[in-house]
């Protein structure tokens, strides 16, 4: 899939609703925290990241709840799409595996489901669920991007 087809199918997304980006931004840092602690008491951590990377996995889980949230208060799908294209490329030329994505997006979308109300966290997890769902169509097109 190109990035352009990316953009369309992401632009087909609904943007999370004023209550989840709310609860979103209020529990972003205790949502992370939970994330790196699921990634932590893997034991494939080091096969997922790479050696020495635990800071650089923790950087990420960070990152990413900052970028999830700005993200939720103005949605747009080429930023989207830019951005996980140049976490891919950025954090794949550190060592980290290609299965590091699915089980870090499986432990927002539990934190996500554990941490926020269940009638407001459905917008941020269909959002963590299309990244998962389209991480085949990243790592084949991250090196053309």
């Amino acid at each position: 899939m190109t990035k352009n087809e990316l953009i369309e199918r992401a632009a087909e997304l609904r943007p999370p609703g004023p209550e989840c980006t709310r609860d979103f931004h209020d529990l972003r840092e205790t949502l992370a925290a939970r994330v790196i602690a699921v990634m932590r008491s893997r034991e494939d951590l080091e096969r997922l990241i790479g050696a020495g990377n635990e800071s650089m996995m923790i950087d990420n889980a960070h990152n990413m709840s900052r970028f999830l949230d700005s993200l939720f208060h103005g949605f747009d799908p080429g930023v989207l799409v830019e951005t996980v294209f140049w976490v891919f490329r950025a954090y794949r030329s550190h060592g980290f595996a290609l299965a590091f994505w699915p089980a870090h997006l499986n432990a927002w979308i539990e934190a996500c489901t554990a941490e926020m109300d269940a009638g407001t966290c459905t917008g941020a997890v269909d959002v963590i669920e299309w990244i998962l769902v389209h991480i085949p169509s990243f790592a084949e097109g991250e090196q053309a991007t």
